[in-house]
């Protein structure tokens, strides 16, 4: 084997731990609460046809591709799933103040009973 068949197989194998590494260490989520109470929410732009995650903590909400936590990187799921391109799971596209609770409950009610 000469020395570029073997620096070849070397970064071949590097790049396949990394790849490894790092698939391990992603997670597709739609919504979670973390230990640390950070609220985690996808997002879908159907304009754009791109997912995003809203990330609410210390009473501050960013828009993120992706949120690093404990060692994770987690992601929303892609806006190519055909559960999300057809519509039948639909996602908020941005964040939104609510006056209350009850107001909330209601709009959603009025929303799933159009």
């Amino acid at each position: 084997m000469t020395i570029n068949n073997q620096t070849e197989k070397r970064f071949n194998e590097i790049r396949k731990e990394a790849k490894e590494e790092t698939e391990k260490k992603t997670r597709e989520v739609s919504a979670e609460v973390l230990s640390d109470k950070t609220i985690i929410e996808m997002l879908f732009n159907i304009e754009e046809n791109q997912t995003y995650l809203a990330i609410y903590k210390d009473d501050k909400v960013k828009i993120q591709q992706s949120f690093i936590y404990k060692e994770e990187i987690l992601k929303p799921h892609k806006a190519d799933k055909d559960i999300l391109k057809n519509g039948v799971l639909l996602f908020p596209s941005e964040p939104k103040e609510y006056n209350s609770q009850k107001e909330l409950i209601k709009d959603i009610q009025k929303f799933i009973h159009k």
